[in-house]
C-alpha cells in the first residue's frame, strides 16, 4: 500500500478560523465587554503594528485550550479578570518592555511574568498616599475621559469635577473602569 502524499496548505481549521473573525470585534465591542479571544486578538493587532508581521500562534490544540489562551488565563489569575486592567497591562507591557527596551518577544508567554506582573501593580493598581492633585491619570482612565471629550488629565481635575452634575455620566464610567472614587476624597 502506498503512503498517500501529503500536501502543503496554508489553511487552518476551521475552528480557529472561526476563532480568528472574532478578533476585529476588539474595533467596536467596548472594552469592558472583551473575552479572551479579544484580549488575544489585542496582542495580535500590537504585535503586528510594532513587529510589521504577524503573531505565530502554536496551534497546539483547540482555540479554547490553546497556548495562547493558557497564558492569558494564567496573567488574569495574577492580576486581574477585568479586560480594561488586562488591556491597559498589555499597553503598559509593549511601551516599558518591548519598546523602551527594543525587547523581541517571539511569545504570549512573556507577559506573564510575575515579574512584570507585580511591577505593574505596584505601578498601576495599588492605591497608596502619593497620588495627589498632579498625579496622571492611567491610561484606562484617560480612555474613558476621551470618550466623553474631558479635558481631564489628573486626579485633582477629576476631584474638582466628581460631583459636577456635567461629569457624573463619565465619573460613573470612571467607576466603571475600577476607579475609586473614594480615593478622589484623599487627593490633597
Amino acid at each position: 500500500m502506498k503512503d498517500k502524499e501529503v500536501q502543503l496548505t496554508d489553511a487552518i481549521s476551521p475552528a480557529y478560523q472561526k476563532w480568528f473573525d472574532q478578533f476585529p470585534e476588539i474595533e467596536t465591542l467596548p472594552i469592558k465587554d472583551w473575552k479572551v479571544v479579544h484580549i488575544i486578538g489585542y496582542w495580535k493587532k500590537l504585535y503586528k503594528e510594532h513587529y510589521g508581521v504577524d503573531y505565530t500562534f502554536k496551534f497546539n490544540s483547540s482555540p479554547s485550550k490553546s497556548w495562547e489562551v493558557q497564558n492569558i488565563k494564567k496573567i488574569s489569575q495574577m492580576l486581574s479578570s477585568d479586560p480594561t486592567i488586562l488591556k491597559d497591562y498589555i499597553d503598559w507591557f509593549f511601551q516599558t518592555i518591548i519598546v523602551a527596551k527594543q525587547k523581541r518577544i517571539t511569545s504570549i508567554a512573556i507577559l506573564a511574568n510575575p515579574i512584570d506582573v507585580n511591577k505593574y501593580k505596584f505601578l498601576k493598581l495599588i492605591p497608596n498616599a502619593s497620588i495627589d492633585r498632579s498625579t496622571q491619570l492611567p491610561p484606562n482612565f484617560m480612555e474613558v475621559v476621551k470618550r466623553f471629550n474631558a479635558t481631564i488629565t489628573n486626579y485633582g481635575e477629576l476631584a474638582f469635577i466628581k460631583n459636577s452634575e456635567e461629569y457624573s455620566e463619565m465619573v460613573r464610567a470612571l467607576a466603571g473602569a475600577g476607579l475609586n472614587l473614594g480615593i478622589l476624597d484623599k487627593v490633597k
